[in-house]
């Protein structure tokens, strides 16, 4: 996956999932849109930085790549044990 790539709907996908987290922790919904906010404007700055760092590229690529799959794997967890709770 291209660094870039983390600008379009994999932002997307991020921030949706660390919504999610900031929900389950019992944040606020007013501060799980001002966190949404933030972390929209960092990995777009993620991103920025890499450009301008090369060198740290792939470690920002990594750290990104680890977090989508981590709440992905978190999410699906969860749909699996809500679908078994309900059969």
């Amino acid at each position: 996956m291209k660094l870039q790539d983390f600008a379009g709907p994999q932002a997307i996908a991020i921030i949706a999932g660390l919504v999610e987290v900031l929900k389950k922790f019992g944040v606020p919904s007013d501060w799980c849109l001002v966190g949404a906010i933030a972390v929209g404007i960092a990995l777009l700055e993620l991103v920025q930085l890499a450009a301008y760092l090369p060198d740290l590229a792939p470690w920002i690529e990594a750290g990104l790549s680890g977090l989508i799959y981590g709440l992905t794997a978190t999410g699906l967890y969860m749909l699996g044990k809500r679908w078994m709770n309900k059969g």
